[in-house]
């Protein structure tokens, strides 16, 4: 997966040899900036709770009989990047099949974010939870692949079976 971002990311843009590292850095970071803004973050974009505690709450309440699954990221994050479109693949899955989730995103460097993000001990990107009727479901959700996510997010439906021990 992080070799097909980095593709998508650099493949129309060589790497110009012989950069000094701070300059190294900076096209790196420009070349991840303008992937980001130049449409991926908007085809790959989960509904944003822009406003951290106060929308998950919210949303929380709002879709108390869905299982809510959030994705907590940051600009510039590689692996939050490289895992974008199987969430976005996943939330579709989940709406053809017809299945309760609803599925929003959290910007951990937002600063209106920060608290929430501090309460829920996220501690790298991208974390992805899912809640139920305002408790969380299970640990984080670390899956790589679409089927094996689509297992956990399955596994954690109101009214599954248990899983077993």
């Amino acid at each position: 997966m992080m070799q097909a971002i980095m593709k998508k990311i650099f493949g129309q843009t060589p790497i110009p040899p012989d950069l000094p590292e701070s300059e190294f850095n900076s096209f790196v970071e420009k070349a991840i900036t303008n992937f980001e803004h130049g449409g991926f973050l908007e085809q790959t974009k989960l509904e944003p709770l822009a406003e951290g505690e106060t929308d998950f709450l919210a949303t929380l309440r709002a879709k108390r009989e869905q299982l809510v699954i959030v994705k907590y990221w940051k600009h510039g994050c590689l692996p939050c990047l490289s895992m974008a479109e199987m969430y976005k693949e996943a939330e579709a899955k989940c709406a053809a099949e017809g299945l309760p989730v609803y599925f929003c995103s959290i910007d951990v460097k937002a600063k209106q974010c920060l608290p929430h993000v501090r309460f829920e001990n996220v501690e790298g990107t991208p974390t992805v939870k899912a809640f139920h009727r305002g408790c969380q479901l299970g640990d984080e959700i670390t899956s790589t692949s679409l089927p094996v996510f689509m297992e956990e997010v399955r596994k954690r439906l109101p009214g599954a079976a248990p899983a077993e021990a």
